[in-house]
């Protein structure tokens, strides 16, 4: 049996765990992190595809300014450049309707104008949408209030609703506005349109999974222990040191831990509890042997199945004579996979104006089955002493869980054990 001792450990490698892990070691204490998957990252990591040869990410992500934490994550890891960002927000919509247009507010105008301006000269849109938006900034939202619930009571236009309001729900939340907390959502709204800078979007110049390697490495550069293929079967309290065990028999011991796997994982850390609501994101790969192109990088679907479009191969500037597209369902667990992929080949061809598209040389279907933990009303997780909780339980007013508040828990759970440290 191997006896270890560091400052602290981190149980979980994904965002989270790198994040407390790099805000540990950047103040002075030998870190480890125990990963029990092959590979660090989690839910935010990447796939290798032996058909196509690439890695590839279950899913594409998209990213605001406003993730203020993230942008901190990547510029202390020197890691800025693997975001490409919008110089200001241009967000591509398609309708069957209506066709393609876009919200993009003027630059040139403080945003509080430039975005109610915009989406009132949206097709089928007219200025009512502007004290509607007015009442969703600065009314307050219920505590246990739906979206819904709230959206009425506000009396937000049915055309704002459906074009702005409800995509931005399910792409935020990963859950639908007649159960989703309303409280939460306004946050979203009130922190991504605060201004230009924070309603940008961005993405990934490359699959996810290598950016966290280029997080891992500086994480190594600190001093940090990664240990993967490791999982954590039991915990207890020595000495004033928690001690955690691997389903090896290995020991590994230090004052301080911290918990960032998913809630549902607790149960290795403690007594058995009740499963945290989640919701299912399902992504339809799709690899063409000739170029397809959409019309921007990504564009959202109104009245489509579909409600992401990405343009895998121009996000991440792929030089092929193929060409690689996903289509993104929130909140939906993957039935059928040659219905789910002819029906994202037949939306993908009427967003491209074509009247077919040729059929794809290979296609995967990805159903991440508890993509987000979702935000609901918690009572602290009943962890064994000494550890730190940083795990994904979001309460009403906090953000929905997402890339930025996996790396915001982590950061909170840092500066917890270095608070404890001081006393």
């Amino acid at each position: 049996m191997t006896r270890r001792t560091e400052d602290a450990l981190i149980v979980g490698g994904g965002l989270a765990g790198l994040s407390c892990a790099i805000t540990l070691a950047e103040h002075g204490l030998r870190v480890r992190v125990i990963e029990a998957a092959p590979r660090l990252g989690g839910r935010a990591g990447s796939f290798f595809e032996p058909r196509m040869g690439q890695w590839i990410d279950q899913g594409p992500h998209l990213l605001i300014g406003a993730y203020r934490h993230t942008l901190d994550l990547l510029r202390r890891c020197n890691a800025e450049h693997l975001v490409h960002w919008q110089s200001s927000l241009q967000l591509p919509l398609w309708d069957p309707q209506r066709g393609r247009f876009a919200l993009h507010p003027s630059p040139r105008l403080p945003l509080a104008i430039a975005l109610p301006r915009a989406l009132a000269m949206l097709p089928g849109h007219s200025f009512a949408s502007v004290p509607a938006m007015l009442r969703l900034r600065f009314g307050q939202a219920g505590t246990h209030e739906t979206v819904v619930q709230w959206l009425q009571r506000v009396r937000a236009p049915h055309e704002l609703v459906r074009d702005f309001l409800e995509p931005l729900c399910l792409a935020a939340m990963n859950e639908h506005m007649d159960t989703a907390n309303a409280r939460s959502f306004q946050r979203v709204l009130v922190t991504a349109f605060a201004n230009h800078a924070h309603a940008r979007l961005g993405w990934f110049r490359q699959p996810l999974g290598l950016c966290i390697e280029t997080l891992a490495k500086h994480a190594r550069s600190l001093g940090v222990c990664i240990t993967t293929h490791t999982q954590i079967n039991g915990v207890s309290h020595r000495a004033g040191m928690t001690v955690l065990r691997s389903q090896r028999g290995e020991e590994f011991r230090a004052p301080h831990a911290v918990a960032t796997v998913p809630p549902w994982h607790q149960h290795r850390l403690s007594a058995p509890v009740a499963t945290p609501a989640s919701n299912p994101i399902t992504n339809i790969h799709l690899w063409f042997d000739e170029q397809l192109r959409l019309p921007y990088p990504f564009i959202g679907g109104l009245g489509t199945q579909g409600q992401w479009f990405f343009d895998v191969s121009a996000q991440t500037r792929q030089r092929s004579t193929g060409s690689h597209l996903c289509v993104v369902i929130s909140a939906f667990h993957a039935g059928n996979k040659r219905t789910l992929v002819d029906q994202a080949c037949s939306e993908l061809a009427r967003i491209m104006e074509r009247k077919k598209l040729p059929e794809p040389c290979h296609s995967r279907v990805v159903c991440v089955r508890r993509a987000t933990v979702l935000v609901r009303p918690h009572l602290p997780p009943n962890l064994p002493t000494g550890i730190v909780d940083s795990m994904e339980h979001p309460a009403p007013g906090q953000l929905p869980a997402t890339i930025e508040y996996a790396i915001e828990r982590g950061k909170q759970g840092a500066e917890r054990v270095l608070a404890r440290c001081q006393h």
